[in-house]
């Protein structure tokens, strides 16, 4: 259900450059979140659930390089197209995964047709501190609308 491709917030827009991008460090395509130009850098994506009753939004990360309790990487949930936002979760540093970590959160409650999902850095992220991002999923269920 994406209505939209991934959108950078407060970088480049080049999914192949940059602190946010498409990134292939481990023989692997992933999105990269990283480093902090003042103010949170990261990226999100919009779908439309509104003709479902239930949603469950799911992927893998892997931390590289959080040096400390100030390195993390915010998710959050928005139900009116990025007006407000939910924090989800908060990946918090110090640590490196030596491999991928799944979860899932239920987003049922914030099923709308603008619901946005996004990643985003704390303010004192810096250029090694790296979130790697995979396998992103909304899977969706029932028909609000028989």
């Amino acid at each position: 259900p994406w209505a939209s491709d991934w959108l950078e917030i407060n970088e480049n827009g080049n999914v192949s450059s940059g602190d946010e991008r498409v990134d292939n460090n481990d023989s692997n395509y992933h999105l990269q979140v990283r480093d902090n130009d003042g103010g949170g850098e990261g990226v999100q994506r919009e779908a439309d659930l509104s003709a479902y009753t239930s949603a469950t939004f799911s992927f893998e990360y892997r931390r590289d390089g959080f040096d400390n309790g100030n390195d993390y990487v915010m998710v959050h949930v928005s139900d009116n197209g990025g007006s407000s936002w939910t924090e989800l979760d908060r990946f918090v540093g110090p640590g490196t995964d030596s491999s991928y970590v799944p979860e899932s959160y239920d987003i049922s409650a914030y099923i709308a047709s603008n619901t946005r999902i996004r990643f985003l850095t704390s303010p004192d992220h810096g250029s090694g501190d790296e979130l790697y991002i995979d396998n992103v999923e909304v899977a969706v269920s029932g028909c609000a609308n028989p």
